[in-house]
């Protein structure tokens, strides 16, 4: 045998040991680039040992256009089950589980970015309303804590002119007034703490065996509650005790921002006469801990609004329970458009 056979005959073992050392290391494998993936077979066989992205199409593609008992057959292939094992194939009830999962997930997400964005939003229209607040009105505080506990934080509203309009807002504090200035609103606090201070020193006299030293109590604070392009809303906020009974109180005075006039119930509503159609709105809108809520719920005529709904308030034991507090029942203008009148919707909404 001449030297050039023993060569050929070399190389021919040569490459005949090449393959079937790939065939040893690759055939007891599923193979396949387009997923990065490598996994043994079940049985040895030369199916589906390299496999593409479009083998897995087929395979779905037959699956879906077969009837229920050829499914299940397709399922039970060995080289299917290892697909679905992998994640690669994923059977409809677990494609849906999934489907579902994702589903829930974006939702939550969803959900809490709307969260997020609103507590955000809330945060900067709080400090714009303090910084409008600032701007607009002048504190004058008293504390007292020599007899039970007293203090009372009153605005100054210089930039407003009608005179009208301050007596309002300051009527809603019960305390008297000589003028609405400073120094006016400091005199009317300190009288009402004296006054509030001789109730306080016969009241403990003759009730002290109810309740020992528990004394009175009476925070005052007067708040501008919110304002936008149309409204600015001040707040009256009451809390106080006596004998630690507790009492809340809240009231609201809204005024056109433009031209310093008063929001009247009658300025917004044509008619409250339908009370059983009031009730109904009112009864769907309201929020309280208990369901002892007074039926029919009548139209308070404490408010306050702005462009986008209108809040009645209801004094503590008004409508509903005392854990309950003072009740706000805010109504959309949506859902009562046809009672408002033509005059306030063409002017703010």
């Amino acid at each position: 045998m001449s030297e050039q056979e023993n060569k050929k005959k070399t190389s021919y073992v040569g490459w005949i040991l090449f393959i079937f050392i790939i065939l040893v290391l690759t055939l007891p494998f599923h193979w396949s680039a387009d997923y990065g993936t490598v996994f043994p077979k079940e049985h040895l066989t030369f199916s589906y040992t390299y496999f593409t992205n479009e083998d897995v199409s087929k395979i779905i593609e037959r699956h879906n256009n077969a009837n229920f008992f050829e499914r299940q057959a397709i399922s039970r292939e060995p080289f299917v089950r290892k697909l679905m094992e992998k994640g690669i194939i994923i059977d409809e009830a677990e494609q849906e589980k999934r489907r579902n999962y994702n589903d829930s997930i974006q939702r939550v997400e969803h959900e809490r970015r709307i969260e997020l964005q609103k507590l955000e939003n809330e945060r900067i229209k709080k400090r714009e309303l303090e910084n409008f607040a600032k701007n607009f009105a002048n504190e004058v505080y008293v504390v007292d804590s020599t007899s039970g506990f007293f203090s009372c934080k009153l605005l100054e509203f210089s930039s407003i002119k009608n005179q009208q309009l301050l007596k309002e807002i300051y009527d809603m504090t019960g305390l008297e007034f000589t003028d609405y200035s400073q120094k006016g609103l400091l005199q009317a606090i300190n009288n009402y703490k004296l006054s509030l201070t001789k109730h306080e020193d016969e009241f403990i006299k003759e009730h002290m065996k109810y309740f020992g030293s528990t004394g009175l109590e009476d925070c005052i604070s007067l708040n501008v509650f919110s304002t936008d392009e149309n409204f600015i809303t001040i707040e009256y906020d009451y809390m106080g005790s006596r004998g630690g009974v507790g009492h809340l109180d809240n009231k609201y005075v809204t005024f056109d921002k433009n031209n310093e006039q008063v929001i009247k119930l009658s300025d917004v509503l044509k008619s409250t006469e339908n009370t059983t159609e009031w009730n109904r709105i009112l009864r769907k809108y309201v929020k309280t801990r208990n369901d002892c809520v007074e039926d029919p719920i009548p139209i308070s005529e404490f408010f306050y609004c702005d462009t986008q709904s209108i809040t009645f308030v209801y004094g503590k034991y008004k409508i509903a329970c005392g854990a309950d507090g003072v009740v706000h029942i805010t109504v959309p203008f949506s859902e009562i458009r046809s009672y408002l009148k033509y005059e306030f919707i063409d002017k703010y909404l």
